[in-house]
């Protein structure tokens, strides 16, 4: 079993059906600002090992990955080319229970652009942490339309968020997710439950709908490009 959860989330199923029918018609571009939320001045004893980047836990293998990743299926294709840079602007960082101060080992600064299979363009940018002003904000820009997903709490797949869209001349606008999509249902448990559904009903009536293995290779292969690109472009 897979354990892409952010799939899972009900505005990021919502936004692919979105985009496959065709609401941004070509897509032009795609654009990702996040927030580590964890990675900042202070750290919660029990998440002390996320510092480490032999642990493969840090900001780029969690929520860093776990978007990109999300971004890839709302837009149905993957990114082809992708140039990276990782840095580590935090030297240390501090233990909330002890108040020990401890070197913090692992990028709270990621950026990457690439190129998608359809040409278009995508770019986005996570900061350990969290910020005062934009915590989470995936926009889609396309030849139709304009879709914009946005959270408070740095990652989407811990809920809050809100989704958005105009087409035309249409000024942004709130846009609804269908009650199926579970949108009531608390998204934490939500992101758990429903990839469980997906892979039992694989498992017992033999359909393809959880996440493959190749899936997961692919996003390895990608989040292993972006960590060694070194700002230089990398086919993936």
């Amino acid at each position: 079993m897979i354990g892409l959860q952010t799939r899972a989330n009900p505005a990021v199923r919502y936004m692919k059906e979105l985009v496959f029918e065709g609401y941004v018609g070509e897509v032009l571009s795609a654009s990702v600002i996040g927030s580590g939320i964890t990675w900042a001045e202070e750290i919660e004893e029990a998440f002390r090992y996320t510092r480490d980047p032999s642990n493969g836990a840090s900001m780029l293998h969690a929520p860093f990955a776990h978007t990109i990743d999300a971004l890839s299926f709302i837009l149905g294709e993957d990114l082809q080319s992708v140039s990276g840079t990782l840095l580590n602007r935090r030297r240390t960082i501090r233990i909330a229970e002890s108040q020990k101060v401890v070197p913090f080992n692992v990028a709270d600064q990621i950026a990457f652009t690439g190129k998608l299979a359809s040409g278009a363009f995508a770019t986005g940018h996570f900061r350990g942490g969290l910020s005062r002003t934009t915590n989470f904000h995936l926009e889609i820009n396309g030849s139709k339309g304009d879709l914009l997903l946005t959270s408070p709490v740095g990652y989407v797949g811990l809920g809050g968020f809100k989704l958005m869209g105009a087409q035309a001349g249409e000024t942004l606008h709130p846009i609804a997710i269908p009650e199926d999509f579970g949108a009531d249902e608390n998204v934490l448990v939500g992101n758990v439950k429903k990839p469980y559904e997906l892979f039992a009903s694989d498992a017992t009536s033999g359909t393809r709908l959880s996440p493959r293995f190749e899936d997961a290779l692919k996003l390895h292969r990608l989040i292993n490009a972006i960590e060694h690109s070194g700002g230089v472009t990398r086919d993936v």
